[in-house]
């Protein structure tokens, strides 16, 4: 699966044009054997509706990428200390300048 995993990387990057806020401080992608895509995204606690509607059309975007054989699995983790590193799940396809993570 290492060209899908390419694909979906790019595909991830190319959903967040235009839909990344200062209140997103990563994106998560991983790809299982299954066929499920999974996004993390990290946010800030003060994330508006439309910034996480953002999200959920990234999601979209990503998954229309892919045959219906494919599934789609996204978690939206806030992050209140932002000292704390954040958790790598899969590859990190975005993450903000400053922030630490566990890779």
């Amino acid at each position: 699966m290492p060209d899908q995993r390419v694909r979906m990387l790019l595909s991830v990057q190319r959903a967040l044009v235009g839909a990344t806020s200062p209140a997103l401080y990563g994106v998560c992608a991983d790809l299982s054997d299954e066929a499920r895509i999974t996004l993390t995204f990290y946010v800030a606690p003060d994330t508006t509706p439309d910034e996480r509607d953002d999200l959920s059309v990234v999601g979209t975007e990503v998954i229309a990428d892919f045959a219906d054989d494919f599934t789609l699995e996204e978690h939206i983790l806030v992050v209140a200390d932002i000292s704390q590193r954040l958790g790598t799940v899969g590859f990190w396809v975005y993450l903000q300048r400053g922030f630490r993570t566990d890779a």
